[in-house]
């Protein structure tokens, strides 16, 4: 157990024991010579759909940064606009803003869910806001229901940021149903991802979904009518292939980091809140833990410890969005983030991956447990 090597991810687990049907699926793109909008991505688009029911549209796109682009562009977003964004958030976040014509504002986060709610998002209201992106960060549900009442209020558009929270619920409301349209991403490291990029966006608004597909295809539907200016953010054949050959394999990878997740806050529970906080997890699976993210003030001793235990981990994020040298006067500040500043140092990603062994998972625990007697 002493010279165990545990990564933090390890997507060459997954894809040896799917080599079968992944390369059965290649060879399907290969043989049709159809390598966009294919058979492959129109079957996805519709097995996707089966996992939020037929009132949605779905459009597949060639990122999840793709998917929040063109649905800024869809909504209206003029120059100058504000869009509220979590400071916490990934940075693409606020890189779509931009490139879209708009300011980011950013906002705070539950100290506790690490997810931002009305009590973050309203005191950054101005008469420039044009709409929020939520985000369910690490999975954990944010209250949609209650920011969309607030957006709904002030004349707002809501955008929901899933990519990653796929399949995450609040009793029955599904992360990226209660917004003008819910964005998705098949990052590989994503519970469900490609071997490449690839995204998608949901909407009930038919208008809205035919608006996201001409943009992400130079802004036409067919060869001639570009109807407006676009870009390019199809999805590829191939990557839809293999998102087609993952969709049975979701539920079953969820449930594994559902078991994976009691077992850390079973064992790691027992320590100190003032030393180490486990997160919160909800009844009716509010979080299906894209990453399991303890908070520790001695967060870096831990994270060295553990690597010489040979336990890697990470921090999803090392610093704040506005912190970072890119957005350097490009967004405008109203909102209170400092207090995210403040237990973003303490955060500390554990290998949560679903192919990890139950060995594995004892030598993290027991080596933190180690850490913790010594301390």
């Amino acid at each position: 157990m002493d010279d165990m090597k545990i990564p933090f991810l390890d997507l060459s687990r997954q894809s040896r024991n799917l080599k079968g049907p992944l390369m059965e699926a290649m060879g399907r793109v290969v043989n049709r010579g159809i390598y966009f909008a294919g058979p492959e991505t129109e079957a996805f688009e519709h097995g996707f759909q089966n996992l939020f029911g037929s009132e949605f549209q779905v459009v597949s796109t060639g990122s999840g940064t793709d998917a929040l682009l063109a649905s800024l562009i869809a909504l209206g977003l003029a120059p100058g606009d504000e869009v509220i964004v979590p400071a916490n958030a990934w940075v693409s976040c606020a890189e779509s803003v931009i490139r879209a014509g708009g300011v980011p504002v950013f906002c705070s986060a539950d100290p506790i869910t690490m997810v931002a709610g009305p009590k973050e998002i309203e005191p950054c209201l101005t008469k420039k806001t044009a709409g929020v992106l939520l985000v369910h960060l690490y999975g954990q549900f944010a209250p949609a229901p209650e920011v969309r009442k607030l957006c709904r209020k002030n004349g707002l558009w809501l955008i929901e940021d899933c990519a990653q929270a796929l399949l995450t619920k609040s009793g029955a409301t599904m992360a990226g149903a209660t917004g003008d349209v819910g964005i998705f991403s098949f990052y590989p490291t994503k519970i469900l991802g490609a071997l490449g990029n690839a995204g998608a966006v949901i909407t009930r608004d038919p208008g809205l979904a035919e608006k996201i597909t001409r943009i992400r295809n130079h802004g036409r539907l067919s060869d001639s009518d570009h109807d407006q200016p676009g870009f390019n953010g199809r999805m590829d054949e191939i990557q839809a292939a293999f998102l087609n050959e993952k969709l049975e394999y979701l539920n079953g990878w969820i449930e594994r980091k559902q078991e994976i997740v009691r077992f850390y806050s079973d064992h790691l529970g027992g320590i100190s809140a003032k030393m180490l906080l486990v997160p919160s997890v909800e009844d009716g699976a509010g979080h299906t833990f894209h990453q399991y993210v303890i908070q520790t003030e001695i967060r870096d001793q831990l994270q060295n410890f553990l690597k010489e235990k040979g336990v890697q981990t990470a921090i999803h994020y090392p610093c704040l969005i506005p912190d970072l040298p890119s957005m350097k006067n490009h967004f405008f500040s109203k909102g209170d983030w400092e207090p995210s500043r403040n237990w973003h140092n303490n955060i500390l990603s554990l290998p949560s991956f679903p192919e990890l062994t139950d060995d594995e998972l004892k030598h993290i625990v027991a080596m933190i447990s180690a850490f913790y007697r010594i301390k």
